[in-house]
């Protein structure tokens, strides 16, 4: 069964549209042009060139004149979803990374439903991880010291939490890859 919003589902359509709008064949650049908003861009990202109102059309044109052949398909669209939420060692060190994930989220239009700190003196942590079940975050962005590190991503795994993308500050684990070694899966299921 499909789990997508309407919003996601919309937005397909919308991709789907594009992309037929813009084949060399079919083409129709100001109907292609017509499906972006007023503040919504076309971004080039081999060119590393974006562009804006009726440049968006110049885009078409010149792709269907170099590539005449070329053809769009979109096979599945994934998404990762906008629920950001941001838990970390109650530290100074913690201060900059949340501050700095906190604006990034904002400026890619993400949104950040909770901010959670756990005490450094915790040793097991998954209490603190279940309490974040209910909010079902689609991003977990941790921040956390080396001793903490391995322990939240184990806690994680013990509750069953399943966000879509795990990251953020984490002392540890990129030490531990530095020196040459992995954990093995008895580590993590300490």
């Amino acid at each position: 069964m499909d789990a997508r919003t309407s919003e996601e589902t919309r937005n397909e359509q919308v991709i789907r549209t594009l992309y037929s709008l813009a084949e060399a064949k079919s083409k129709d650049t100001p109907k292609f042009v017509s499906l972006f908003t007023n503040d919504g861009y076309f971004y080039d990202v081999a060119a590393g060139k974006k562009y804006y109102g009726r440049d968006i059309g110049v885009t078409v044109d010149v792709y269907a004149t170099a590539f005449p052949d070329m053809h769009r398909e979109l096979y599945d669209l994934h998404t990762i979803g906008d629920l950001v939420l941001v838990f970390a060692a109650d530290a100074p060190f913690s201060k900059s990374p949340v501050q700095g994930a906190k604006a990034h989220a904002d400026r890619h239009g993400l949104r950040v439903v909770s901010e959670a700190l756990y005490p450094l003196s915790a040793t097991d942590l998954a209490p603190f991880i279940r309490s974040l079940e209910s909010i079902n975050p689609d991003i977990l962005f941790f921040c956390s010291y080396l001793n903490n590190s391995a322990g939240l991503l184990r806690a994680l795994n013990q509750v069953g939490l399943e966000p879509k993308i795990v990251g953020g500050a984490m002392i540890g684990p990129q030490k531990r890859l530095d020196q040459g070694a992995a954990w093995s899966a008895a580590e993590w299921n300490r």
